[in-house]
Parts: structure tokens; sequence; C-alpha cells
């Protein structure tokens, strides 16, 4: 699964092309569902066409609703962007799935939720890195479940919005009521 706009900084198409190198590997009911939209979307769409894997890959648009972006995090085995992740890492922790980005990905500083290998995967700057990380996880089910059930965990514990805001009122009133995971 892959949410959010569908801009350049994501770099959606080393995604595509990453996916579409493993799928000989993986199991044929398994698809890469894109939620979102924006200038990218047609090109993408293109791409898609260009790779031959319009059968593999669903573009929904823009879901604002959120029991229905519920309905697919609870079907999806990873989350991913590979250039580009931030708030999309905490809305996947609130639903249990693991995240995958690359570890240099342009974040606000959310990636730093992600504890590789625990409740999401950190990649290299690499089209190869990508596919091996969702193969990992989607070839995994076990796997899949413990990191997003970490994944959760990790947010329920750290990340939720009265655990954010208290962090800002620590700030403010130089206390520290807020949890914060200093472990790497």
């Amino acid at each position: 699964l892959s949410s959010g706009t569908l801009n350049n900084r994501k770099q959606n198409e080393i995604l595509l092309r990453a996916f579409s190198n493993i799928l000989p590997k993986i199991n044929q009911n398994i698809n890469l569902v894109f939620i979102g939209d924006g200038d990218r979307l047609s090109y993408l769409k293109f791409l898609t066409k260009e790779l031959d894997i319009t059968n593999r890959v669903v573009f929904l648009g823009k879901i604002l609703d959120e029991k229905i972006l519920a309905s697919y995090f609870k079907r999806a085995f990873t989350s991913v962007s590979f250039g580009q992740a931030g708030l999309s890492i905490l809305h996947s922790f609130g639903y249990g799935v693991p995240y995958i980005t690359y570890k240099g990905a342009i974040s606000g500083g959310e990636i730093s939720n992600i504890k590789s290998g625990f409740n999401g995967l950190l990649t290299e700057n690499s089209e190869k890195s990508l596919g091996e990380s969702i193969f990992k996880l989607v070839n995994n089910i076990t796997l899949a479940k413990k990191m997003g059930e970490n994944a959760f965990n990790y947010y329920d514990e750290f990340c939720t919005m009265r655990n954010m805001c208290q962090g800002f009122a620590d700030s403010i009133e130089n206390t520290r009521q807020a949890k914060v995971n200093n472990k790497n």
C-alpha cells in the first residue's frame, strides 16, 4: 500500500519498478495499491502500462474517509514510500502496518520512528533493495504480522496525539511527561 500525494518526491516510479521486478516471485493475489492523487498520477499510470503490470497495480485516487482507508490498511502487508516518508508512517503504524522507505528519504523527522527490522524496514538507495524489502514482508506473513504488531505498539506508546501534544507542552513548560523513545 502506498498512500499520500503522488508527487516527484515520493519516487513512486522506483516503487513500481521494484514491484515489477519481484512479481514473478510473489503470490499472484498480491497487488500494489496507491491511495492518493497528484501531478505524477498520469505518469505512474503510463509507467504501469509500460511495465505491463496494470493487472497488479491499483490506483484508487484520494480517499479521506477513515473507515474506507481502514479497510485498505487492514489488508496491507506493508505501507511503502521510497523517496519521501512523513505522516504516512504514523498513519500506517496506527493501523498496525509496518513501513518501508529509503533510509535517506525526505522526512520531517517521522522516519526516526522506524526501527528497521522491528516495525518497518529502511532500505538502501536502490530499486533492488526496495524490492528485497517488499519481498521479505509479502512472502513472510508471520514476519509482516509481528512487525505490524510492533508498529502498532510503538505508535500506541510514543506516537498518539496525546503523547505528541504532551511533548510540545513539555518543551514550553520545561517538563518531561511525554514518553520518548531514546533507543536507536
